[in-house]
């Protein structure tokens, strides 16, 4: 909960935060020794300011993601991504044939991305009935929080440029170097972003491999295809 709290609350301060140092005088509230109603009307617009940056966040992914070729969690189902051996690619299937009773004849690979989507999910599903998600629900916390701080950032840095466009002209317009450094924090976030979501991907699927029981159905299960709009 707190995890999920920071993940809006902090990139939605952020953002609101720089706007009113960006305002100065003119700023509805007052920045220093914010106290009492201030403070709770602050951090309610910052709560909401964070839903909309992750939002925008949800865009900066897709972009990221799609120059890796998918997200990590999506690495495994191709052969010579790196991100497991094949011989761990190879057990994650004999174990996911085990646990949850399903037919993978083509192995991994012979999966549709939309049966890759389910998949995964009850991978998880399966990690979290065994009482073991406490890793992924701090690694997925930490992820959405540096994807609201590059979204953060990058909002700032487009904030600037759009209050004054001719300015920018000035080569020693403070302005500038405000956004460069806006860029540069989001940038790093993004950095942190990927991080957080190979080592996601890694918590799965380790702990999926070692999590103890197996199915006690028969082993001939299909997986089904996930909607285009989930996968895309």
């Amino acid at each position: 909960m707190f995890q999920e709290l920071a993940s809006i609350l902090v990139p939605g301060g952020t953002l609101l935060a720089a706007s009113m140092l960006m305002m100065g005088d003119q700023s509805p509230l007052p920045l220093a020794g914010m106290t009492g109603p201030h403070l709770a009307v602050f951090l309610i617009v910052a709560y909401a300011t964070g839903h909309m940056l992750q939002i925008f966040g949800t865009l900066i992914e897709g972009f990221w993601w799609k120059r890796h070729g998918g997200m990590p969690i999506d690495w495994v189902r191709q052969s010579g991504k790196g991100l497991l051996t094949e011989d761990q690619r190879t057990e994650l299937a004999r174990q996911a044939q085990a646990k949850l009773g399903i037919a993978l004849p083509a192995g991994l690979e012979g999966l549709s991305k939309g049966q890759w989507y389910f998949l995964t999910r009850q991978l998880l599903a399966y990690v979290q009935g065994a009482g073991q998600p406490q890793q992924l629900h701090h690694l997925t916390g930490n992820y959405e929080l540096n994807r609201g701080i590059a979204a953060s950032a990058l909002a700032l840095a487009a904030g600037i440029a759009i209050r004054d466009p001719m300015a920018l002209l000035a080569m020693d317009n403070l302005d500038l170097y405000y956004i460069f450094l806006a860029i540069c924090a989001a940038t790093l976030a993004a950095y942190q972003m990927e991080r957080y979501a190979v080592q996601y991907a890694l918590e799965l699927f380790c702990q999926f491999i070692v999590a103890p029981g197996g199915a006690s159905v028969d082993r001939t299960g299909r997986i089904p295809e996930a909607p285009p709009a989930l996968v895309s």
